[in-house]
């Protein structure tokens, strides 16, 4: 059975307060094949002062309740999951309001435990932590106010766009280790014109994430926030595939060392590529077989033919076996 992988549009702040572009971001996302769809719920009184440099962007992007009940619901038309980013009380009621089926919490409310707590109240189930800039130290008690939550560990930082060497991969290896009940998952902001957009993000399934966010643009060049790590819907159409394959190339955990689950392809595998057991040289029937006494060699295929010596050692062979004749179940006595 493949791995499962949630492919996670990420909207952001694109609709720019547009409900019209809301709407055709959602269309593009269902477009292109993904799992979800996310957006920033954003309301200037419960994320920033007036005085804040970007206030005027922030307020923007306010749009009224119900159209995001609106695009919560035509979302969900399309068979997409709907998520937000949520930064309030308020951005809550709404996600609420919109059936969304899950949130997230940004990074920056890392120390914010009484929104967190709130989050965690509010019953969603699924809840996705953002681990970009954290430390080990903040996220512990995190997870624990989450406890009882489905909980996805997203990692990746937004440096605009972010370099190669700055994703530290490496690090989902050490969240799994630390948080064995939550989910892994990678916000990969890789630049729109790097051709690693469209596989880096197949590293970190490696590396054990189960959800890929990528940010969705309706043109690249429209200079839209995020623009500078956004993919468009058929490019976005292109890496969900990509992202599909790399999690099938994964495959099941192994259960142990002898049992490694192994499909049916790779047991097919190990059945033809093995050399079978042949005589070494002409042996007479009552021969009390040794290692000596055989060969391994390739050999047309015959019933019951034996590839493992610790089945044939010790035993006798029924009858005589000829210079590079296969030793098989039935010559043994």
């Amino acid at each position: 059975m493949a791995a499962q992988i949630e492919i996670i549009a990420e909207a952001a702040e694109g609709y720019g307060g547009d409900y019209a572009k809301e709407s055709a971001l959602i269309d593009a996302a269902a477009a292109a094949g993904v799992d979800a769809i996310k957006f920033h719920v954003i309301h200037t009184e419960e994320f920033c002062t007036d005085d804040y440099e970007h206030v005027e962007q922030v307020r923007a992007l306010e749009i009224p309740d119900e159209r995001w009940i609106a695009a919560g619901a035509r979302a969900h038309a399309h068979g997409l999951l709907m998520l937000f980013d949520v930064f309030g009380p308020r951005g809550l009621r709404i996600a609420a309001a919109a059936a969304a089926d899950g949130v997230k919490i940004h990074a920056s409310d890392a120390l914010n435990h009484r929104f967190v707590a709130q989050v965690a109240a509010a019953g969603f189930g699924r809840v996705y932590l953002a681990t970009g800039g954290l430390t080990v130290a903040e996220l512990r008690p995190l997870v624990e106010l989450l406890s009882g939550q489905d909980v996805t560990l997203v990692h990746g930082i937004q440096s605009y766009p972010t370099a190669h060497e700055d994703n530290c991969l490496a690090r989902l290896a050490l969240f799994a280790g630390l948080f064995a009940n939550a989910a892994l998952g990678f916000a990969d902001h890789t630049g729109s014109d790097d051709p690693a957009r469209m596989w880096l993000s197949a590293a970190a399934v490696g590396a054990g994430a189960t959800t890929i966010e990528k940010h969705l643009t309706l043109v690249v060049a429209a200079r839209d926030p995020d623009h500078q790590s956004a993919l468009n819907a058929d490019d976005l159409k292109v890496f969900a595939t990509n992202m599909r394959h790399a999690a099938a190339a994964m495959g099941v955990a192994p259960r142990g060392e002898d049992e490694l689950g192994m499909p049916q392809a790779e047991r097919e595998y190990r059945s033809r590529s093995r050399r079978q057991l042949v005589a070494v040289s002409d042996l007479a029937g009552g021969t009390t077989l040794a290692l000596d006494h055989l060969a391994f060699k390739r050999v047309h295929p015959v019933p019951g033919v034996l590839t493992d010596p610790r089945d044939a050692i010790g035993r006798r062979l029924r009858a005589d076996l000829r210079r590079d004749e296969p030793l098989t179940t039935e010559a043994l006595a």
